[in-house]
């Protein structure tokens, strides 16, 4: 018979191994990613000014693996020059298998927490609701799995999301049932009514968009008093200022630009909104794995496998994790991972 602390130990062991499984395969997936997207994609035709401003003068930014990054100036903005056309980028989301395959961990991932009661919603989401200014409508734009919209679905009339990933609404349904409505279409071929969303939040997806320019639609579907929330990692934080190139959120296809403070004070004037809110989450995001392996050759930050470390990183990364949430002090110091930024239409 097992008491205590040998069934709590049984179970750290078996979360300790399903830590080291996921992470082994998604190390394995963004690799096999990266390698297919530099050999079979072929070369870069879409080459743009910057997304907010549109000012053509640049400076050098940064070299990534996928993209050379510069930065504009004017609104302090990092973002990718030269880009894959549409059509070759639009095939690559709905046939490439290694694509497939990192939408399938993240599908495990979240199905085993829905199971297992544990999907709880993140200090973005809270702060959506807190902040809302109505309770009729609301859109998620790039809603994936939908997890978001069903946090949202108690505070609301009518919630919307808009996902092309048909993977992704498809499971997203399994789990959280149909009578969410989800466009399977961009939001520029879709007639929605103006001035009838209370929120409309981008969560992980301003730094996939190549034309900012939607955010005119957006300021003109939110109702006066709407806002607009947006989640997105920051070149604030401190793990991009250690890994730069190598920082996870600049290593894929997807990811064409980095906001932060300055750019979003850009981009809210330029689209015609106010902040009223805009901080770091308290994430740090730099693992004991990152500094070993810093200099390894093919080094992805957080992707790294250090099998006699990989316990001893992980126990100081739930140390470091409990003191920052205690203090509190990376979003004090905007230094966190994420940027949290709550906006408010301004037609003055």
């Amino acid at each position: 018979m097992k008491y205590g602390i040998f069934v709590n130990h049984e179970k750290m062991i078996q979360r300790y191994k399903t830590y080291l499984k996921q992470l082994r395969r998604t190390i394995k997936a963004v690799k096999e990613l990266n390698i297919y997207t530099l050999d079979k994609l072929g070369s870069k035709t879409a080459v743009r000014t910057c997304p907010i401003c549109h000012g053509k003068p640049y400076d050098f930014g940064f070299l990534a693996p996928i993209y050379d990054f510069v930065k504009c100036p004017k609104c302090n903005f990092f973002y990718a020059r030269e880009l894959y056309d549409e059509d070759t980028l639009n095939q690559f989301y709905r046939d490439d298998i290694h694509n497939q395959e990192i939408q399938q961990i993240q599908y495990d991932i979240i199905k085993k927490e829905v199971e297992t009661h544990k999907l709880i919603p993140d200090s973005f989401i809270k702060r959506c609701i807190k902040n809302q200014t109505g309770t009729d409508k609301c859109l998620d734009i790039g809603c994936g799995f939908g997890v978001n919209l069903s946090f949202l679905k108690p505070h609301f009339k009518t919630i919307e999301g808009i996902e092309l990933d048909k993977f992704a609404i498809e499971k997203g349904r399994e789990m959280f049932g149909n009578d969410i409505k989800i466009y399977q279409k961009e939001l520029k071929c879709l007639k929605l009514k103006e001035n009838s969303y209370d929120l409309i939040l981008l969560n992980q997806v301003i730094e996939h968009i190549s034309d900012l320019d939607m955010f005119k639609t957006i300021h003109k579907l939110l109702k006066p008093k709407g806002i607009l929330c947006i989640a997105t990692p920051t070149s604030d934080s401190l793990s991009f200022r250690m890994f730069q190139g190598d920082w996870v959120h600049v290593h894929e296809l997807g990811h064409i630009q980095l906001f932060n403070d300055a750019s979003f004070k850009a981009f809210a004037k330029q689209f015609n909104f106010k902040i009223t809110h805009i901080q770091t989450n308290n994430w740090l995001d730099i693992q004991l794995n990152d500094v070993i392996c810093r200099k390894r050759k093919g080094f992805v930050h957080r992707f790294n496998d250090v099998p006699y470390i990989n316990p001893i990183n992980l126990g100081i990364s739930i140390i470091t994790k409990s003191i920052l949430n205690t203090t509190n002090l990376l979003s004090k110091l905007n230094n966190g991972c994420y940027v949290e930024v709550i906006m408010k239409k301004d037609d003055g």
